[in-house]
């Protein structure tokens, strides 16, 4: 058996072998070769090598890191010096061009071009030095001493060195059985003299390799220091010349100074203000009401008066907010303080400055006027297209104020929309309809339910939207949005981005309330204050988006979640399909309801009624699969520009669907478009493959319901509904309970003044006769007969829904209608009809019926 190297060194002996140890042992060794014992400690020399060229490779990383960071610093200066020439030269020109008029001035350009290339020579000058005393020889030492495996030949002679100690120690073993001795150890001694000329290879290996790591390593340290210190010293040199520089020229620099404000006072203010003034004398010329009034006021003293009045009532701008006493409609005429805001050619209506607005009016298609009253003073009206809403200000001066605002809205809005354009003209119009849909649509999801409050932490008038939630945050969620990553929320700006209706569709249909419901349904405690700490934002907002912590688990296979996926789809109920994403399903599933078994996308596009837009768009913006095929190959972009859909198309080209992608027939979208004659569809198509930005992408026509405040007049006189009817009128239909068909929503009444609906502390009860229902209702099943409920605060009865509390004293017309007063507490069993809800009076289960939603608000 051979002796392991090392095994009879003493533990001094196997210490870390330094290179006068190893000059020391070499030359023993020379000295004896025949008695020599120095492969005991080749096995430590090679280890402690090793080490040696795994430090190296480590200082060669940092090398190059440092030699790549230097070649960029060197290519940026030449780039900025090179750049730094190019702006002197443009102002020397300059300088030349306004020296026969302007001397001064002229000069002035000349003389600081001259300085700036003095300065940018000196850069030039660091830039060189930067390349020339730091990055040429560090990269010499990157790219030729340490390029290479350097331990290659002292690993090969190492190697050498033990095959023929193998053949050698195998020889004495068949030498000593031949003479019949049994040999199984050999010390060094005996093998030195076999051994000798592999050990001089191995000796003579390891001196290259220590003397090129010598090398490497005064280049890598004293070497690098020192060209460092050149550096330093050439930087200093150039600083202080650019010092020098600047120096003799600063006094020249403060009188130019106080030239260039005489000039600027002397001259161009001077000639500015005559100008503008001038503006003005021609522009009042021009017009013919200018050109009329100029008369007037030469004749006529009153008309004077009047022309300087609108002067001040132009002063007051196109905005103002405030509250005022609104007069109602009824037989009362009751007065009624209302929050009332004039912004972007919108007067709203509210009841607070917290609440959303009740009533909306384009002013454009409004008057504004003096009111007489005989009770009060302070009195104008707004009439607008079906009806006239009368207001009294604090005081003749606040009316006068509020005439003016309104007075320069209208005009500006007429202004904007009447006055001719010569560039462009038809598409500017364009453009201006579209940014007063958006404007429109935009106020529309404000009004929606919970949308006056942060979806998150309940702060007032959040003006961020998640577009691929459709909810309203505040500024302060908004970042902790931002941080979670666009696959979980996306989010934008409500006044500073330009929104387009392509990104409205999920706001829309969702809004806060809707949203809660489902993302909020089983929240153990209180929700998040608005003025919570940004960590406990943090931690709520990623709680609710991210882990769903709070969603209402459904005990259902996936065969089930699949079902209610393709229901919730076909009924375009956004809500369902938003808690199966919170649950976490897997939304690019196949489903077989589809007509080759496609996704939930497929199946969206198969839905006749334009609502599925919405669904479609929270599908494509929450991780749904747009490019995966159906049995028949194709993808969802096929089986739009099969069905005709050019605002499908839209939206999947919006979402980057693969346009390339061929079906089972060999056809792209592009060439099944143009196979099929759909003209729309092939223009979006071609506009996408040529990479050619469009408009046409960012707006989607469809029947987007923000026509004005003829909904609006009966719940505005409410006050206290918690759905908003523009929001009701916009949801179109709503879905049922179990997810299944849609019932139309009835219209709000229209031929009963509103004065038939007193306030909730007066008048005679109010009648469910003009209330619209349904031609016909599945029979209602009778509330079941049990003990006394407990208190509001007490669990929901076995089979109940909801508990809802009145808000008004109501009288039934029929007999399968419930009656009630103010305050009292109702149980929901029944939810069929969205507007009309089945359930008992608490306590007293014999008094049971249908009745209006309107009537009523639901307890949390």
């Amino acid at each position: 058996m051979s002796i392991p190297f090392g095994s009879s060194l003493s533990a001094s002996e196997r210490e870390k072998i330094t290179v006068a140890s190893f000059l020391r042992y070499t030359q023993e060794d020379v000295n004896s070769p025949s008695t020599s014992t120095y492969q005991l400690r080749m096995e430590t020399l090679r280890r402690e090598l090793g080490k040696i060229d795994e430090g190296l490779d480590n200082d060669k990383k940092q090398l190059k890191r440092m030699v790549q960071c230097m070649s960029k610093m060197v290519h940026c200066g030449e780039e900025y010096v090179k750049t730094q020439y190019a702006f002197s030269d443009a102002m020397e020109k300059l300088g030349t061009n306004f020296m026969p008029s302007q001397p001064k001035v002229g000069t002035a350009f000349l003389k600081f071009a001259v300085i700036l290339k003095d300065m940018t020579q000196t850069q030039e000058n660091q830039v060189k030095n930067m390349h020339n005393i730091v990055l040429f020889p560090l990269e010499s030492l990157v790219k030729n001493d340490m390029s290479g495996n350097l331990k290659k030949p002292f690993d090969k002679s190492y190697a050498e060195h033990e095959r023929a100690r193998g053949r050698v120690e195998r020889e004495k073993r068949r030498q000593a059985e031949a003479a019949g001795l049994q040999r199984t150890e050999f010390k060094p001694e005996e093998t030195a003299q076999e051994l000798e000329k592999e050990r001089r290879n191995f000796q003579l290996a390891t001196c290259d390799y220590l003397i090129k790591v010598n090398e490497i390593g005064l280049k890598k340290t004293s070497d690098f220091a020192q060209h460092l210190v050149e550096y330093y010293h050439s930087q200093c040199s150039n600083t202080k010349d650019s010092q020098q520089m600047l120096s003799t020229v600063s006094s020249w620099v403060t009188e130019l100074s106080d030239d260039v404000t005489e000039l600027r006072k002397s001259r161009y203010e001077e000639e500015r203000s005559e100008l503008q003034e001038m503006k003005k004398t021609v522009q009042a010329l021009l017009s013919p009401q200018g050109s009329k009034a100029a008369e007037d006021k030469a004749t006529n003293p009153g008309m004077k008066q009047f022309g300087d009045r609108r002067e001040r009532e132009r002063q007051l701008g196109l905005s103002k907010l405030g509250h005022l006493q609104k007069r109602s409609d009824g037989i009362r005429k009751m007065w009624q303080k209302r929050y009332c805001t004039v912004s972007d050619g919108i007067f709203s209506i509210s009841h607070s400055a917290k609440d959303p607005p009740t009533v909306t009016l384009p002013l454009l298609t409004c008057q504004c006027k003096d009111e007489l009253d005989s009770t009060r003073k302070a009195c104008f009206a707004i009439q607008s297209q079906n009806r006239k809403y009368v207001f009294q200000a604090d005081d003749d001066q606040d009316k006068e104020e509020w005439m003016g605002v309104l007075n320069n809205t209208l005009e500006h809005l007429f202004n904007s929309h009447l006055a001719p354009n010569d560039n462009n003209g038809d598409v500017s119009s364009e453009v201006k309809s579209m940014n007063e849909l958006t404007a429109a649509i935009v106020q529309s999801i404000k009004s929606l339910p919970g949308n006056h409050l942060c979806c998150d932490c309940n702060a007032p008038q959040p003006p961020w939207i998640s577009t691929n939630l459709g909810v309203l945050v505040c500024i302060e969620c908004s970042g902790v949005h931002r941080e979670l990553g666009v696959q979980h929320s996306r989010v934008r700006s409500l006044v500073l981005d330009n929104m387009c209706t392509a990104e409205l569709l999920v706001a829309h249909r969702m809004g806060n309330y809707a949203f809660n419901e489902v993302a909020e349904e089983n929240l153990p405690g209180a929700k998040l204050s608005h003025d919570a700490s940004m960590v406990e934002r943090k931690e709520y907002i990623r709680a609710k988006y991210v882990e769903h912590k709070w969603v209402r688990p459904g005990a259902r296979s996936d065969d089930e979640m699949l079902t209610d996926l393709a229901t919730a789809v076909r009924c375009s109920d956004l809500e369902s399909v938003l808690h199966l994403q919170c649950e976490g399903f897997n939304l690019s599933t196949t489903v077989p309801e589809t007509d080759h078994s496609g996704t939930a996308v497929h199946l969206c596009l198969e839905v006749e009624d334009e609502k599925y837009l919405h669904v479609l768009d929270f599908l494509l913006n929450n991780g749904a699969d747009i490019n995966t095929g159906d049995a028949a190959g194709n993808a969802a972009l096929h089986v739009a520009v099969q069905r005709d859909l050019p605002q499908a198309v839209k939206l999947l080209l919006r979402a980057e669907a693969q346009v390339t992608l061929e079906n089972a027939d060999g056809k792209t979208p592009l060439q099944l478009s143009e196979e099929l004659e759909r003209t729309e569809c092939s223009e979006l198509l071609e506009l996408y493959v040529k990479k050619r930005k469009s408009p046409r992408f960012n707006q989607i026509k469809m029947e987007w319901g923000v026509s004005g405040d003829q909904n609006a007049k009966i719940y505005e006189e409410l006050g206290n509904v918690v759905l908003d009817p523009e929001a009701r009128s916009r949801q179109g239909t709503h879905s049922t309970s179990g997810g299944g068909s849609r019932i139309p929503l009835p219209e709000p009444p229209t031929t009963a003044p509103p004065s038939d609906i007193p306030a909730p502390d007066q008048g005679p009860p109010l009648s469910f006769s003009n209330q619209a229902r349904p031609t016909s209702r599945p029979p209602m099943p009778l509330p079941p007969v049990q003990p006394a409920p407990p208190a509001k605060s007490a669990p929901l009865p076995t089979g109940a829904l909801h508990r809802v509390e009145a808000l008004f004293d109501c009288e039934a017309d029929q007999e399968d209608e419930l009656s009630f007063t103010e305050g009292d507490s109702i149980i929901v069993t029944d939810e069929t009809d969205a507007d009309w809800w089945f359930g008992y009076i608490e306590n007293d289960v014999e008094r049971y019926g249908v009745f209006p939603v309107l009537y009523v608000k639901v307890l949390r």
